[in-house]
This record gives C-alpha cells, structure tokens and sequence, in this order.
C-alpha cells in the first residue's frame, strides 16, 4: 500500500491538524514519513492567526518540534526547500517524485471560499500536476488532536473504465485497513441535471428519461459484477445505485453508513472536466468533513 508519506506544514495548527490520520495511516501501511516545508516567495506573515513560517532556520526548528509527534518506531524524516518559489504545488510536486512518495496527505485551507479549496489551490494543483494520490482533509476535522481510525470507506462511482485506478486504490487500502468498502453509483434524475443534458431533458424529456433508465439498468449490473468480483478476493464489499444530485446523495450516504473516508477518481481539472460535470468532487468536501482520498486517473 502506501509505502512513503509526504506531509506539508506551514506552521498553522490547521496544517497540523492532518497528523491523527497521517500517524494511523502510517502505523497501518508501515510507511515512511517526510515532512516537509516549502519557503513560499511573498509568504503572508500569519496563516488563520498562527505565524506562518518564511524563513529555513525557523522552518528546521518547526518540523524537529512536530516530528515528535510520531513514535519511534516510525521512520520520520524531514526536509525544508530552502529556495523561495512561487509556485508551491509545482515544488511539493517535484518533491514527492524526488523522494519516491506514494501519498501526500495535506489540509485545505486558504484565504478562498470553500467552493475552491479543492479546485484551483495548492491540493488540486498538485494532484493536476503529478499523478500521485492526495488525502485532503477538512479544515475543522481534527484540530482538537482526536485519534483517527476507519470502519468504512465511501467509494463514489460511475460506470467508466478509467475509475478503476481509483477501485483499485480502495480495495488495496481497505485490506490493510480491514474494514469494508460501500460504493455508490449515482444516477441523476430530470430535476437534477445540468448543462446541456438540462437543455435536452426540456427538449426531450420522455427520451432523456428513458436514456437515465438504461443508465440505471447499466449501473447495478456492473456494480453487482464489480462487488462479486472485489468479494471473491476477500474484500468485505457493499453498495447501491441512488438517483439524485451526485454531491447531496454522496454526501448523504457517507453520513448514513458512517464512512471514516471517501475515495474518489479525479481528472485534477475543475468545471465540466471534473470527475462528472459540476466538478462534484469540491461539492462532496463542502458537505462533509470526512478526510476525501483523491486518486488521478
């Protein structure tokens, strides 16, 4: 599974804030750890009232300090990017390549409204940029330094063959895990749909209904094959096929079965290129604070 974790820190609690998760995925995967911090070029002086670090001497200082937090029995390293740059998730990018990391593990927070944590800023920019999954986690989801653990992931779904890197990812994550995977394929409804498939449901409304049928019809035969076959290999596995808004349905399920992660497929392109139109993925984030595991594919 994930066999190297990078981990960046500003000098906030909220960039902290990412560590129960990172400590439990860690102890789980038997990972190597790397904590790093990047001088950004014209650096704020203070990120959400903590003082943002700007200088290499401070930034060594810092993450000895928070290296702490993890056991010995861990191996933890760290690393500062001396040279100011501009571009923080090209640098973090580079990085992860260098030191060979499987998993960058962050918090989304910025001076931006929530709508464009995801899509635009530094986590999505470095998922755009490299092919290496990140674990983003809400702003407000651990800061009171509770231990984290999972009994269940989310797995959102279409019925595309290009998700199957993100499958793939689950499975792997919830046999070293040894908790169960729920997948969820959601089918829009006439009230529902946007953009141009809007435009044709006015035009057409009887054959888009129809054509929203077969895609149902589609979706719980190639979930009832794709969750017979992750069974066979020992994977406890569920799921259902929901018609709805994607986002409110995704949302909703994570909170009914009580999922502890939700692990999407993305382009790491935002508006219509994103995993479905609406860019659903930045939609799910803002109505929950479950840690969301983006894969690219």
């Amino acid at each position: 599974m994930f066999k190297h974790i990078l981990i960046p820190l500003d000098g906030s609690k909220m960039a902290e804030s990412v560590m129960p998760i990172a400590l439990y995925l860690s102890q789980n995967c038997k990972s190597e750890i790397t904590l790093i911090h990047i001088i950004e070029r014209h650096a704020p002086t203070k990120i959400h009232s903590d003082r943002h670090i700007r200088f290499p001497e401070e930034a060594l200082t810092y993450l000895e300090r928070v290296k702490i937090y993890f056991p010995d029995s861990l191996n933890v390293d760290y690393h500062v990017h001396t040279t100011e740059v501009g571009h923080v998730a090209q640098s973090l990018a580079d990085h992860a390549k260098e030191l060979d990391c499987d998993l960058i593990v962050m918090c989304t927070h910025g001076r931006i409204r929530l709508q464009q944590l995801l899509f635009g800023t530094i986590a999505q920019q470095t998922i755009n940029i490299g092919n290496i999954p990140v674990l983003v986690i809400h702003p407000d989801a651990f800061l009171n330094d509770k231990p984290f653990s999972c009994s269940q992931i989310l797995v959102p779904l279409d019925i595309s063959e290009e998700h199957e890197k993100g499958i793939r990812t689950a499975k792997d994550l919830a046999r070293v895990l040894g908790c169960p995977l729920y997948f969820i394929v959601v089918i829009q409804t006439l009230a529902t749909l946007s953009g141009p498939r809007a435009t044709e449901s006015r035009l057409a409304p009887v054959a888009t209904a129809e054509m929203l049928e077969l895609e149902e019809e589609r979706a719980l035969n190639y979930l009832k094959g794709l969750t017979s076959e992750i069974s066979s290999e020992g994977v406890l596995v569920s799921g259902e096929v929901a018609r709805g808004e994607p986002s409110d349905i995704i949302a909703k399920t994570a909170l009914e079965i009580k999922a502890d992660l939700i692990v999407m497929g993305t382009h790491g392109k935002a508006g219509a290129d994103a995993f479905w139109s609406g860019s659903v993925t930045p939609r799910v984030f803002s109505r929950t604070n479950i840690p969301l595991l983006l894969v690219p594919i």
